[in-house]
């Protein structure tokens, strides 16, 4: 059995208790805190799944007994079309756990927006077939901002003017705008091929966007987390 399920990313550390087979409270913590999340999983039994850096890792390992951590190794409980295996995601793999868990009898979208936007698709033969990636939030402002002499690194924010009247302004428009009509977009794409597919939002920066209610659309903010316990448990029945 283990205490904790941890999956850590470019940015946070999200950690899940796990109390009586099932994950109870998560808890995101930045990089930047590696102590408190050292001194919460301390000689604790626990779950990995990191992209971070190796430093963290090893920082995870030296302090906690790890029971199962996710890999390139890793067996999965579904068929993969994805041609390159090896350079696969784990956070993907996570999602693609995670919505399947779900039983959801048609064709799936995880749409995971943080670091990176992240689109994976899964059919309703429970096939796993691809997605896309492109630059996240943060990624498109610092790209400006080291890509030219004059523009400001800001933040994203919730609050976005449809037209720009600040330079301020109109970096967060062009950024949040154009990220929510891109995302939009590709969600439509998806709908027009796949008649019945069901939609699946997560990752740490849907919190800035607002996406309009339909039916076949769900919230999920903690599916990576929720998928890697999926294949924990698969590898330890």
């Amino acid at each position: 059995m283990i205490d904790y399920v941890i999956e850590a990313g470019n940015s946070f550390v999200k950690i899940a208790l796990v109390v009586d087979g099932k994950l109870q409270y998560i808890e995101r913590i930045s990089l930047h805190n590696l102590q408190i999340i050292i001194d919460k999983i301390q000689s604790k039994n626990i779950a990995l799944s990191s992209v971070a850096n190796e430093n963290l890792r090893n920082e995870i390992m030296n302090n906690a007994t790890i029971k199962f951590e996710l890999n390139k190794n890793t067996n999965f409980p579904f068929k993969s079309y994805y041609q390159t295996p090896e350079t696969w995601g784990m956070d993907r793999a996570c999602n693609v756990c995670g919505a399947l868990a779900k039983r959801i009898t048609t064709p799936i979208l995880v749409v995971d927006i943080g670091t990176c936007i992240k689109f994976d698709f899964i059919d309703e033969h429970e096939y796993y077939l691809g997605g896309s990636i492109s630059p996240g939030v943060n990624l498109r402002f610092k790209a400006m901002h080291n890509g030219t002499a004059n523009l400001p690194l800001i933040k994203p924010s919730e609050s976005i003017e449809l037209i720009g009247q600040s330079t301020h302004a109109s970096l967060l428009n062009g950024v949040m705008k154009g990220m929510q009509c891109e995302i939009e977009g590709m969600i439509a794409k998806y709908e027009q091929q796949f008649e019945k597919l069901t939609v699946i939002l997560t990752g740490g920066d849907l919190i800035y966007f607002d996406f309009p209610e339909k039916s076949n659309i769900f919230v999920e903010q903690n599916l990576t987390i929720e998928g890697l316990y999926q294949l924990y448990k698969f590898h330890a029945e």
